[in-house]
């Protein structure tokens, strides 16, 4: 070539002005070297043909006479920028082009930003890299980041022969998911029938005979599937769609149908949303439904509008709590009110009921929730949390059953060489279970089945091994209650299929004796708690026989309150029944004005069972809610202790938690306990900034934690992260309402509750904060972050 340029051939195309013709060519294009400071230069080895969205480019206007072809690849870094951190020459990489680069795939030697490769593991070859990397990103971000996929959950996955359905069927494994496919051919279905471990259900779609919504509510037992990723639905009716589509895909109606509650939806239709929109304004014209009736206002009112909305909603983040009165607050606080209710009375405003929000403190609320997962990010690394040494485990564990004070400076300077710390990150994992069963997760047991489904239980049919079970657990759970009322245990939990108990010693949530919470409960178990024990014995004495009762378990009901929306909803639906409750004090006089009016013949009165099933509505309606919650407290917790003992309930009869005892957890070791940590890992990530990309680090704990883990944690990372980092915290819900404020008799002395609790294996610290009044009602902590060492928070 003239002048000594090195010049290649790469592979373009270019789109006719009619946009529907596409022509390939191979242009020469000069060998550069690097000359931006981020980007490497690249030897292709590999490069996956993948297909051309050229919408997706005419709507990011990306203009150009000719377009590069493939953007998968796999190569041998030549050149390197100055500031390019992650590679050096002849790394092996791969990764993604992105839309915008001047470079083709299809070349000898291509130049990328270094944030668009990662390195290529030695066992992947270089066809295998770029034929993967494509579906194996867009299975990964439908899977974990778009639907949140979790060990148990059900995953139905379209086509799932096609390149991309393989791999989504095995990351969907991996997590331990149950997962549902769909085939296209005969082909097709004995691939999937192949896979190990096993496809739950294939459902065969090339004979036109299989029916995918009906297929996927009979495998879940009519509960729908979790998570759907669909390969593409029907928007229109029979009519209008092709033959082939109308009998391999699914109309989005089905979807809907078989999606379970809560459930994710990840669709590769485009136009998804749009359909959706338009079907919206098709039916409101055919008048399947109508919206209310609206008030027009002129644009002069709007900015009026706008401004009383953005108060109402300052005011309701800063003030408004649901169990609380709030008139008096609004009055004095808010002179324009009356503005403000006019606006929310127009149907097109709608406020949700936000975030609990929280003041600046250097302490957090307590929060006797059991948390499933925490989720701690900082600019500062966690890597003093891996690797750690057998003996920083060791003393760890030491420290644990020796109940050792560790006290930390508050900003370590070097986190990764501090032994103290290390070892008492180990010594804040660890907690006691009883029963345990390497195969089988114990926790949470609300709704398990799904996870537990298909592991081997052999006490399931075997009443023996059934009896020694309970007989074991029924010790471990006595052995628990001793140490509670010594005060050498500060609290533990007893979770069942259908509920979960939080007992407390005495002096912790502001209580002065022993107190249990039972959430959520039913009116079924209420009634056996009243009746648990309650016989009439008795005694002659001189030809006088002497009559004892023995009641039942005493208990507090309901606790808290509906909030202010619910018990205007509830209102109103009463009002629109003839039926209305009618108070307990008054039953027997309620119909006395009928006689005075002289008409009591001639209204019929309800019957007596009329009128029991009207006061025990409120009652029935309140089952399985956060209010069902009840307060055991005193001698009536050992009473309780009885209870779930002896309690059939207490145990499943069917289904896969059939015949197991309910799981104890505590922080302090018991009789017939097996000590079990908690799963801690850290991850580097980097993260888009304004001014290019920067570190981000998270530590990711995982099982039951419990409040003392919880606090010890912060605590740990306080000093660690230099009073700096925020939490996600994924709260097990049915124990959220566990932080409902019990009713108190008196303020304790908080220097004799730890005088009395000192042996109970916490740290001073995390006590303190343990018997503290709890303050978050029926929410617990969502999200917690500190900056230079304050904390706030939401809930």
């Amino acid at each position: 070539m003239p002048g000594g340029v090195v010049t290649m051939k790469g592979l373009y195309f270019q789109q006719s002005s009619t946009s529907e013709e596409i022509t390939f060519v191979f242009q020469e294009r000069e060998n550069l070297p690097v000359t931006e400071d981020n980007y490497v230069k690249l030897k292709v080895k590999a490069c996956a043909l993948s297909p051309i969205n050229t919408k997706l480019m005419a709507e990011m206007k990306m203009e150009k006479d000719f377009f590069p072809v493939g953007r998968e690849v796999a190569g041998i870094v030549l050149e390197v920028g100055s500031k390019v951190s992650f590679f050096q020459p002849d790394d092996e990489v791969v990764g993604i082009l992105p839309l915008d680069s001047e470079d083709p795939g299809l070349c000898e030697v291509v130049r990328v930003h270094e944030h668009y490769l990662v390195h290529k593991p030695e066992k992947v070859t270089w066809t295998e890299a770029a034929g993967t990397v494509r579906d194996g990103v867009r299975a990964y971000t439908a899977l974990h980041y778009l639907s949140h996929l979790s060990t148990g959950k059900s995953v139905l996955i379209m086509d799932g022969a096609s390149a991309f359905g393989t791999i989504a069927i095995q990351l969907a494994h991996h997590r331990g998911a149950k997962v549902i496919s769909t085939a296209c051919s005969l082909e097709d279905k004995q691939c999937l029938e192949r896979f190990r471990p096993s496809i739950a259900r294939v459902i065969d779609l090339s004979n036109g005979k299989a029916h995918v919504a009906e297929s996927c509510l009979e495998e879940t037992g009519g509960l729908g599937v979790d998570i759907v990723l669909d390969a593409g639905v029907r928007l229109y009716t029979k009519d209008d769609e092709p033959a082939e589509k109308l009998q391999l895909l699914p109309h989005k109606h089905d979807i809907i149908t078989l999606l379970g509650v809560g459930g994710h939806w990840v669709t590769t239709e485009e136009n998804l949303q749009l359909r959706i929109l338009k079907d919206v304004m098709e039916k409101l014209s055919t008048g399947v439904f109508r919206g209310m009736g609206r008030r027009p206002r002129p644009l002069s009112a709007a900015l009026d509008f706008a401004t009383a909305l953005w108060k109402f909603m300052q005011a309701e983040a800063q003030f408004l709590d649901s169990n609380q009165e709030n008139d008096l607050l609004w009055e004095e606080k808010f002179p324009e009110r009356t503005a403000i209710t006019e606006l929310l009375q127009t149907p097109h405003v709608s406020v949700s009921e936000p975030d609990i929000p929280s003041s600046e403190s250097t302490e957090l609320p307590v929060d006797w929730s059991i948390k499933t997962r925490l989720l701690f990010t900082s600019s500062q690394p966690f890597t003093w949390a891996d690797h750690v040494k057998a003996q920083e485990e060791a003393q760890g564990v030491i420290q644990h059953c020796r109940a050792t004070e560790v006290t930390l400076p508050q900003s370590i300077q070097d986190p990764k060489l501090c032994t103290e710390l290390r070892c008492a990150f180990q010594q804040s994992l660890i907690y006691w279970l009883h029963p345990a069963f390497s195969w089988l997760p114990l926790f949470p047991r609300i709704g398990a089945d799904r996870r537990m489904a298909g592991k081997t239980n052999p006490w399931s049919n075997d009443e023996t091994l059934q009896h020694n079970l309970m007989s074991d657990w029924s010790v471990s759970f006595t052995s628990l209650y001793n140490l509670l009322k010594t005060r050498l245990c500060p609290f533990f939990y007893v979770c069942t299929y259908q509920f979960t108990v939080l007992f407390r010693a005495a002096g912790l949530a502001g209580n002065d004796v022993i107190t249990a919470l039972v959430s959520p409960t039913t009116r079924g178990i209420r009634e056996a708690m009243k009746n648990e024990g309650k016989t009439t014995d008795y005694i002659k004495e001189n030809s006088v026989t002497f009559f004892f009762s023995h009641v039942g378990i005493e208990f507090s009901l309901p606790l808290i309150k509906e909030n202010c929306h619910e018990k205007k909803k509830a209102s109103e639906t009463s009002l629109g029944h003839e039926e209305q409750a009618v108070s307990d004090e008054d039953e027997e006089e309620s119909f006395s004005w009928l006689e005075e009016m002289g008409v009591q013949d001639r209204i019929k009165k309800p019957d007596v069972l009329s009128i029991k099933l009207r006061k025990e509505k409120h009652e029935i309606q309140m089952d399985h809610r956060p209010e069902s919650v009840v307060l055991v407290k005193g001698l009536n917790t050992f009473t309780l202790l009885n209870f779930l003992i002896n309690s059939k309930s207490l145990i499943a009869t069917s289904g896969p938690q059939a015949g197991l005892p309910p799981t104890l957890l505590s922080p302090v070791a018991f009789r017939g306990a097996t000590m079990q940590m908690l799963k801690a890992r850290s991850v580097n990530v980097k993260t888009q900034a304004l001014s290019g990309y920067k570190d981000q680090f998270s530590l990711e704990i995982t099982g039951p934690v419990m409040p003392h883990s919880l606090h010890s944690m912060t605590m740990l990372l306080r000093s660690s992260q230099s009073g700096s980092f925020s939490a996600g915290l994924y709260t097990h819900e049915p124990t959220a309402v566990f932080n409902m404020c019990p009713p108190m008799d008196e303020v304790l002395d908080k220097e004799a509750v730890h005088e009395e609790l000192a042996n109970c294996g916490l740290h001073p610290k995390t006590l303190n904060q343990l018997s503290q009044t709890p303050t978050l009602g029926k929410s617990s902590l969502r999200h917690v972050e500190m900056s230079d060492y304050i904390y706030s928070w939401r809930s």
